[in-house]
């Protein structure tokens, strides 16, 4: 029993400590999930961070903000988000929300 609360005081721990962390993505691509969003990467080598509030994406081909309901890419606005929206990322050229494409808004 004692045994069982450790592991799960321990995986708590680690859940809360790494829930707003920088991470490294591997060529394995990744689902990063945060401001309420899930945000897909290419398999290219980069760092993130991610949290409640925002997600910050870099990688060589791109740099991604996701604060305040907003999708900036390389410093461009491609719109509000909702809740909930799934934003593909994968090809640099073709970013699309929930399936759709998503063009630079003025």
């Amino acid at each position: 029993m004692k045994k069982l609360i450790f592991i799960l005081a321990a995986c708590s721990f680690l859940t809360i400590s790494l829930s707003s962390c920088r991470f490294t993505v591997g060529a394995g691509g990744k689902k990063i999930k945060g401001a309420h969003v899930v945000l897909v990467v290419s398999r290219t080598s980069s760092s993130f961070e991610a949290d409640d509030l925002h997600i910050t994406y870099k990688s060589k081909e791109q740099t991604i903000e996701i604060a305040k309901n907003q999708l900036v890419i390389d410093g461009n606005s491609y719109g509000t988000l909702n809740a909930g929206d799934v934003i593909d990322a994968t090809d640099v050229d073709n970013i699309k929300v929930n399936d759709k494409p998503r063009k630079i808004s003025h």
